[in-house]
């Protein structure tokens, strides 16, 4: 009777389990999802903004670049703890305020703008869900119908009667090792950003390591859509530039995304260099092969010469062997 019993009441404790497991299972992995998608948005918006006007996407980058630190250094140390930081949303707010702002009466700009104010929308979505994710957990209840129905499933084990007594020792430390160690899984997935066993912070580094580094600066293209830098030089534009817009990065890293017209004009002359060089070549293959192809045909044009008049004047065949000569018949 006690084994009827305690079959009933495991498998009703069986399926609570793995109820509470795969729903914080699902957490997690949504909690993942929501940052991944965060760090995507930031990534896409921080490329889309190369199509905006110099100024403005500047502006932007600076933004997304101090939003991504603050998550990283504030954020996410808060949310290991169990804190919640919302310092993050000042980056956004100034970046969303600039975007709405801007106009554009060219059809490209503003189909462009429109997507950028849309992958803004994106990354305060996302933003919203990780929050939600680092500040959900299993209701205290949960946790306490878990723990009695634990007990009570280790408790019943007691009520076999078995002879001997270590025997029913090692039974019911089994039965409680494994009830353990699925609510030991279920406390590590609880909190997604808890713990060793959490969310991490590294897909944020990708700005940095790969966004940022691949975006170039036309120094020509901000000189023509900046009135206040048309009458400056390279060097002066670039410094102005670095103190307003990317004093946050280091200046090596910074002078390594310039992109100067006359680094372009040199581009350009080593490209044409190269193209004239082929050419040049080509030429001089393809003037090679004319010549052989006129010795071959000036060698062939004696060839037909010759037997046509052997073939008029027998008499001058070489003797001593027959000879017999035919025109060449060209297919």
């Amino acid at each position: 009777m006690a084994g009827f019993i305690l079959a009933i009441v495991g498998v009703i404790y069986a399926v609570l389990l793995a109820f509470i497991a795969v729903s914080t299972w699902e957490e997690f992995n949504k909690a993942q999802d929501s940052a991944d998608l965060e760090a995507d948005m930031v990534d896409n918006l921080y490329v889309d903004s190369a199509g905006l006007p110099p100024a403005l996407a500047f502006f932007i980058q600076q933004r997304l670049r101090e939003y991504s630190r603050i998550v990283v250094a504030r954020e996410w140390p808060a949310q290991r703890a169990g804190r919640l930081s919302l310092e993050g949303w000042k980056p956004l707010y100034q970046l969303n305020t600039a975007i709405s702002k801007f106009r554009s009466s060219e059809g490209t700009a503003a189909a462009l703008d429109a997507e950028v104010l849309h992958t803004a929308n994106d990354l305060y979505r996302a933003r919203r869900d990780r929050i939600v994710a680092s500040t959900s957990k299993i209701p205290d209840v949960m946790w306490v119908i878990t723990l009695l129905g634990g007990a009570i499933t280790v408790g019943f084990s007691f009520l076999f009667g078995v002879p001997d007594f270590r025997l029913q020792l090692l039974m019911t430390g089994l039965l409680a090792a494994s009830l353990a160690l699925v609510i030991v899984l279920i406390v590590a997935f609880d909190c997604p950003f808890r713990g060793d066993l959490s969310v991490s912070s590294d897909v944020y580094s990708r700005l940095f390591e790969r966004v940022a580094p691949a975006m170039q600066i036309d120094l020509a293209e901000v000189r023509n859509s900046m009135p206040e830098y048309r009458e400056l030089s390279d060097s002066v534009i670039a410094d102005k530039i670095y103190a307003t817009y990317f004093s946050d990065l280091p200046r090596s890293s910074f002078d390594r995304l310039l992109v100067s017209q006359s680094q372009e004009q040199r581009d350009t002359t080593t490209n044409g260099s190269a193209v004239a060089k082929s050419l040049y070549q080509l030429q001089i293959e393809t003037s090679y092969s004319g010549r052989q192809v006129r010795a071959a045909g000036n060698a062939f044009s004696s060839a037909v010469s010759a037997s046509d008049r052997l073939n008029q004047h027998p008499q001058s065949r070489p003797k001593g062997r027959v000879c017999k000569l035919f025109r060449p018949r060209i297919s």
